[in-house]
C-alpha cells in the first residue's frame, strides 16, 4: 500500500512539474509567487520528505517521530542551502518565496506521511 501512494506522490509531483511551466507561461510577467519555480521547489520538497521519511522508516532502526523530524529537516536544510548558493551566483538571488515553496512541500510531505500512519 505504501508502495502505491508514494508512486502516487511521484505521479503528483511529475505532473505538477509539467502543468507549472504551462502555468508559468500563462501568468503576467511580474507575477512569481506561483512561478515553474516555485513549483519545483514545492515539489523537489515534497518527494525528499517523502522518501526520506520512507528510507528511514522502513530500513532503519529510527522511530518514526524521529523519522519525521529527520526528513523535514533534511528537506528544509537543502531548500536552504540551495538558496544560499543562489545568493552567491550570478544572475540569482535568494528567495524568500522559494523558502515558502520549499516550506510547503515539507509540511504537505508531513501530511501525507501522518494520513498514510493513521490511515
Amino acid at each position: 500500500m505504501k508502495k502505491i501512494i508514494l508512486s502516487l506522490i511521484l505521479i503528483i509531483i511529475v505532473s505538477n512539474i509539467m502543468v507549472g511551466k504551462e502555468l508559468e507561461n500563462k501568468l503576467p510577467a511580474n507575477f512569481k509567487l506561483f512561478g515553474y519555480d516555485k513549483v519545483k521547489h514545492f515539489s523537489s520538497s515534497l518527494y525528499l520528505t517523502t522518501t526520506s521519511y520512507y528510507f528511514l522508516n522502513n530500513y532503519t532502526d529510527i522511530s518514526n517521530i524521529k523519522a519525521k523530524n529527520y526528513s523535514m529537516s533534511f528537506s528544509f536544510s537543502l531548500g536552504i542551502l540551495k538558496e544560499i548558493s543562489d545568493k552567491y551566483k550570478k544572475k540569482t538571488y535568494f528567495s524568500y518565496r522559494d523558502l515558502i515553496a520549499d516550506l510547503g512541500g515539507t509540511l504537505t510531505g508531513i501530511l501525507i506521511i501522518n494520513t498514510i500512519n493513521n490511515g
